[in-house]
Parts: C-alpha cells; sequence; structure tokens
C-alpha cells in the first residue's frame, strides 16, 4: 500500500450529532443558462417512476381534455422537454398516460432550471 493511503493518527469518535447532516447546494456557482436543459433528466425520470408507480390509480386519472392547450404548451417550453424515450425507459405506460409522463416531467425541469423558483425553495425551504 502507498505511505500517502495511510493515516497519521485515528480518527476521533463521533460521540454524538447534536443535528441531522444537511447537503447544501450553492446554486451561485451555477447558471441556468449554462446549464443543458437535460441536466435533471435523469432525476426526473427516476423520481416520475417511483411516484406514478406507488400513485398508479390517480395518475391513470388524469387525461388532458383538450390536446390543443397540450401542444401549445410544449411548444412554448420545447427546450425542456424530457424525451420520450427516456421517459418510456422508466414508466410504464399501463401505470400512466405518456401524456401526463410527459407534461410532470415538463413542469419538474422547469422548476429545476428556473433560478428564482430554486432561490425560493433554498430561502424558505430551510
Amino acid at each position: 500500500m502507498k505511505k500517502g493511503f495511510l493515516l497519521t493518527k485515528p480518527a476521533k469518535k463521533v460521540e454524538k450529532l447534536d443535528s441531522l447532516p444537511l447537503v447544501t447546494i450553492n446554486y451561485e456557482d451555477y447558471d441556468s443558462k449554462t446549464l443543458s436543459s437535460n441536466c435533471f433528466h435523469n432525476i426526473i425520470t427516476d423520481f416520475l417512476s417511483d411516484l406514478v408507480t406507488k400513485n398508479s390509480p390517480f395518475f391513470n386519472s388524469i387525461i388532458f381534455s383538450d390536446s390543443k392547450d397540450y401542444n401549445v404548451f410544449f411548444d412554448k417550453y420545447k427546450d425542456q422537454q424530457v424525451s420520450g424515450s427516456k421517459l418510456i425507459e422508466k414508466i410504464d405506460t399501463n401505470d400512466c398516460y405518456s401524456q401526463t409522463a410527459c407534461f410532470l416531467a415538463c413542469i419538474f425541469n422547469i422548476f429545476l432550471l428556473n433560478d428564482k423558483l430554486i432561490e425560493i425553495l433554498y430561502v424558505h425551504g430551510f
């Protein structure tokens, strides 16, 4: 073993944690304009997959009555859409209509890429 990997002193024992450790992300280091629009797609699809699987009857009950409005929404936010193939990989179409999954994934992506919304969450959430 290399000497650089050996500890010279044993680590101190931790008796008690006063509070739960928090993981924070410094959003000042990130600018949403420099983030690619697909940087959160894996997180979004994993989250939606879990949510939809646990609440299948609810998500199957969501139906869009007007496909025109649905298409207008996606035209407006075409840069924030999560690819359909990525959603199909993770979300079973028996648990949720593909339109619903695409819509929710797009909403989450819009939220995660919006500096003002993330700042509000960060300030009020902790």
